[in-house]
C-alpha cells in the first residue's frame, strides 16, 4: 500500500515537472518567434499601426501615427529618403554616359555606281566600321559613387527613423502626462471640496468665537493651498495638451475620434 501510494506520488511530481518544462518550452518558442518578428522588423513593435497590425492598437498608438503624417520633418525626411533612392538608382546607369559608339560605312558601298562599280564588287575596304570607347575608370568610379548614393540613401532612411521613434517618445510622453493630470486634478478636486467644508467650519466657530484667530488663518491657508494646486495641475494639464496637439494637427478631441486606415 505504502509502495503503492509512493508510486503515485512519483508519477504525479514527474507529470507536474513535465508539464512545466512543456510550458517553459513553449515560452522559448514564442520569445524565438518573437526575436525573430523584430529582427526582420522592429518598427513593427513601435508602430504597430503603421504596419496593419491591428492586434496592438491603442488610442496612444493612434496619436503617434496621426503625428506622423503630420509631421513636416517627417515629410521632408520622407522626400530626403526618397531622393536619395533615386540618385542610388541613377547612378547604377551612370558608366552608360560614359560610353560612346561611333562608326561610318564606306560612301561607295552605299552607291556603287560613283566609283564605276555597277556590278557591286566594291575592291575598297573597310566597307564599314564601328568603334566603341570605353574610359578605363568607369569599374572604379561608377562602383564607388554607387556606393556613396547607396550610404546616402541608408542615411536617409536612420534619419527618417530616428525622427519617428523621437516623435513617438514625443506623443506618448505628452499623452501619459495629460492622463496623469486627469487623475491628480480629480483628487485634487476631492481635496479642494475638503479643505474648502474645514474652512467653512472653522470660519463658523469663529464668527461664534469657538476658535482662535490662528486656527481660521491655519484653515484658510490650507484651503487656499489646496485651491492652487489644483490649479496647477489644471495648467500642466491643459499644456501637455496644447504640445501634444501641436503634433497632432488637431485638437485631441478631433484626434480620439478620427478614422485612420490600419491597412
Amino acid at each position: 500500500m505504502k509502495k503503492t501510494f509512493l508510486i503515485g506520488i512519483v508519477l504525479i511530481l514527474a507529470t507536474t515537472l513535465s508539464a512545466q518544462e512543456d510550458k517553459k518550452e513553449l515560452k522559448m518558442k514564442d520569445k524565438k518567434k518573437v526575436d525573430d518578428k523584430m529582427m526582420l522588423n522592429p518598427d513593427i513593435f513601435l508602430f504597430p499601426m503603421e504596419y496593419g497590425d491591428s492586434s496592438k492598437i491603442s488610442i496612444g498608438d493612434k496619436l503617434v501615427l496621426i503625428a506622423l503624417e503630420n509631421d513636416p520633418e517627417m515629410v521632408i525626411s520622407s522626400n530626403n529618403e526618397r531622393i536619395a533612392k533615386i540618385n542610388m538608382n541613377k547612378a547604377k546607369w551612370d558608366w552608360l554616359n560614359m560610353l560612346t559608339i561611333a562608326g561610318n560605312i564606306n560612301e561607295f558601298t552605299i552607291n556603287p555606281a560613283a566609283a564605276g562599280d555597277e556590278g557591286g564588287t566594291n575592291p575598297f575596304y573597310p566597307r564599314y566600321n564601328f568603334s566603341l570607347r570605353i574610359p578605363l575608370g568607369i569599374f572604379g568610379s561608377n562602383s564607388a559613387d554607387v556606393k556613396m548614393n547607396r550610404l546616402t540613401w541608408d542615411n536617409s532612411i536612420s534619419t527618417a527613423r530616428g525622427r519617428k521613434i523621437a516623435l513617438r517618445q514625443e506623443i506618448l510622453t505628452l499623452y501619459e502626462n495629460y492622463k496623469l493630470y486627469e487623475v491628480l486634478i480629480g483628487i485634487q478636486i476631492e481635496k479642494v471640496e475638503d479643505a474648502y467644508s474645514y474652512y467653512k467650519s472653522v470660519e463658523q466657530d469663529f464668527g461664534n468665537q469657538l476658535v482662535d484667530i490662528e486656527i481660521f488663518k491655519g484653515a484658510s491657508f490650507s484651503y487656499n493651498e489646496e485651491l492652487e494646486r489644483k490649479h496647477n495641475m489644471m495648467y500642466n494639464q491643459k499644456a501637455a495638451k496644447i504640445a501634444l496637439e501641436s503634433y497632432l494637427g488637431m485638437s485631441l478631441e478631433a484626434a480620439l475620434v478620427y478614422e485612420i486606415k490600419t491597412e
